[in-house]
């Protein structure tokens, strides 16, 4: 088995970032491609985010796991980074692989769960925090849009423009939750919702907010506003290193419904 860097982009990933494994015969049996990207709000402690994208043959798997971990240290080193987590997906029935991973330093400690919740009627028992105001808008306004993408992309890490609205609103209605206090955002929260269900695509929590319920007030309050549209049902998707969110859904009364897919990682 040999690899070597791609020749040309792969994954939308400039070719020092790509490899491609080739077999005795010098065909093509496996690709990976390393993406970086730096999220300090939502993983403090380990704030680069280093993710491997693998396909092909799983005898491919080691020797492409080995040349962009590799890649992703040297990616660390040239960004001055000091903690990151190194990162694949993995099918959850996907037993193979998921062994080829531990063998290769992987840890099965992170995952993408979806989590449901059925809706009932009932007063918000969360009261807004003192000094807080609760304000919803569907982001018809341009420089709301654009107020929201700036914050969304900073926090997410992502590059998303106006498009990315757009196609919600095509798909469902959205709605927004905002949270503010004197000084500015406090929480916000982002859904759809689509064949009768009211996803949760965004729930934030300002920093210093934090471990006081903004979130979960904000998930009540979608509740009672779903509610009077006729929703009864919510879902929202989130990884289990996500622990913030993954508590407010939990108090909240989301219960998993399924495991979507596995994140095993190194963690630096």
């Amino acid at each position: 088995m040999r690899v070597r860097h791609s020749k040309e982009a792969l994954h939308g990933q400039p070719p020092e970032n790509a490899f491609i494994a080739y077999d005795e015969d010098e065909r093509p049996v496996g690709a990976c491609s390393i993406s970086a990207q730096h999220k300090p709000v939502l993983y403090p402690e380990q704030p680069y985010r280093i993710y491997i994208r693998t396909e092909g043959a799983l005898q491919a798997l080691d020797t492409l796991l080995g040349a962009a971990t590799a890649r992703s240290f040297m990616l660390m080193r040239e960004e001055g980074k000091s903690r990151a987590r190194i990162f694949t997906a993995c099918a959850p029935e996907d037993s193979e692989k998921m062994e080829s991973l531990k063998a290769l330093g992987f840890e099965d400690d992170d995952a993408m769960l979806r989590l449901v919740r059925v809706l009932k009627p009932g007063p918000v028992g969360i009261p807004v925090p003192r000094g807080c105001t609760v304000v919803m808008d569907d982001l018809e306004d341009e420089a709301e849009r654009r107020y929201f993408l700036d914050r969304f992309n900073q926090v997410m890490g992502q590059d998303k423009d106006d498009s990315f609205l757009r196609n919600l609103k095509a798909r469902g209605r959205i709605m927004r939750l905002l949270m503010v206090d004197s000084q500015g955002l406090v929480g916000e929260l982002l859904s759809q919702e689509k064949e009768g269900v009211a996803k949760v695509i965004y729930l934030f929590t300002e920093p210093r907010w934090r471990r006081r319920k903004v979130a979960s007030h904000l998930l009540e309050a979608a509740r009672l506003e779903y509610l009077s549209r006729g929703v009864e049902q919510s879902a929202m998707d989130l990884c289990r290193s996500q622990e913030g969110a993954m508590r407010a859904a939990a108090y909240c009364g989301y219960r998993v419904e399924r495991l979507l897919v596995k994140f095993p990682g190194i963690t630096v």
